[in-house]
């Protein structure tokens, strides 16, 4: 039974190619993230989640030894960490100045490990 991607995910995952594009095929079911108001599903190469709380949609996808975090949100001001095996790496403070409705930026990874990445 093929395993479905709907909702704001769906959305998401479809605007990057689906099974095709950057986050490859789901590996499993959308699930809540715990201990957050928040949903995700992971894809072979990534991840993307989203919240009802300020309408945020995240992902993240691996191209080789190089992350692409993108965020959408109606929020033009807000904070980010990311976590490398449960480390964080300084809160960066982040202004939205473009009228880009998905920001983005890459980021080298540091090896391998388990990233973790914040809004």
């Amino acid at each position: 039974m093929p395993i479905t991607v709907v909702g704001k995910i769906g959305e998401r995952w479809h605007k990057w190619g689906a099974a095709e594009g950057a986050f490859g095929p789901p590996l499993g079911p959308e699930e809540e993230v715990p201990g957050h108001n928040g949903r995700r599903q992971r894809f072979k190469r990534g991840e993307i989640a989203w919240t009802p709380t300020g309408d945020f949609t995240v992902s993240v996808y691996r191209l080789r030894n190089l992350a692409c975090f993108e965020w959408f949100t109606s929020k033009l001001e807000f904070g980010y960490d990311i976590l490398y095996n449960g480390v964080g790496q300084g809160v960066r403070d982040a202004t939205i100045k473009s009228e880009d409705a998905s920001p983005h930026f890459w980021t080298r990874l540091q090896g391998f490990g388990e990233y973790t990445f914040i809004l």
